[in-house]
């Protein structure tokens, strides 16, 4: 969760990640 949140929420920002992280989460 601490690997996946921190990356995340650093691509999260940029938009391409959102879809892949709702995925992954």
């Amino acid at each position: 969760m601490n690997s996946t949140g921190f990356t995340g929420k650093h691509k999260y920002r940029r938009g391409p990640v959102k879809p892949k992280i709702a995925e992954n989460w």
